[in-house]
């Protein structure tokens, strides 16, 4: 599957030769990319500055140490990766004896699971901060959440779905909302847009 990326074609050349090679020269990525010295050498700065790639020497024989380049950890995440395969299969694997609430036991205890340091965090507190501190946390991991207080209680508001692709095929996964919720909130959150449904966000009302 090709990778769509914004990133500047031959940079993304060259962190594709270091993920097969596992290291390279300036002289062995000039080489490869029909490229100049000093090109390649423009390219790596933006690299090494932006965090995906490394230097260090080595001395594979008499002379002068060679420079050699390689990723970073941090480079990993800009490659392929297919957590919805893997989530997709497993549930797929958890109904295959035709038991839909094995699958939707699992999901509610991974819930539980990310939520209970928040929920631990917010015992006792008022139902308003338990929202808004239920917001940050969501907008840390990516679901661009806000909240807002309305007649009755509150809403909570995600305009990105972190599950999307696996949710679409599973749509059992968006219990894990429901059930993050519920553990950090106390109450049970009524679920009014999905952005499954074509809605711009997923919205919930929580209760006062």
């Amino acid at each position: 599957m090709e990778r769509e990326t914004p990133m500047q074609p031959t940079r993304w050349e060259i962190l594709q030769l270091l993920k097969k090679q596992g290291r390279a020269t300036v002289d062995e990525l000039s080489k490869a990319l029909n490229m100049t010295l000093m090109g390649v050498r423009l390219h790596l700065v933006v690299l090494d500055r932006d965090g995906y790639v490394q230097r260090s020497t080595v001395r594979e024989k008499p002379g002068r140490p060679a420079l050699v380049y390689s990723l970073t950890p941090s480079a990993e995440d800009i490659f392929p990766k297919r957590y919805d395969l893997l989530a997709e299969t497993l549930l797929d694997a958890l109904r295959m004896d035709g038991d839909q609430m094995r699958s939707r036991a699992v999901l509610t205890a991974a819930a539980h699971r990310m939520a209970e340091p928040l929920a631990r965090n917010l015992d006792g507190v008022p139902l308003a901060r338990r929202v808004e501190a239920t917001g940050d946390a969501l907008n840390d991991i990516g679901a661009f959440a806000s909240w807002e207080e309305v007649e009755g209680g509150y809403l909570i508001h995600q305009y990105n779905c972190l599950f999307y692709r696996v949710a679409l095929h599973n749509r059992e996964v968006c219990s894990l909302d429901h059930a993050f919720l519920k553990e950090v909130l106390g109450v049970d959150a009524i679920q009014r847009e999905c952005l499954l449904d074509g809605a711009s966000r997923c919205s919930f009302f929580v209760p006062q």
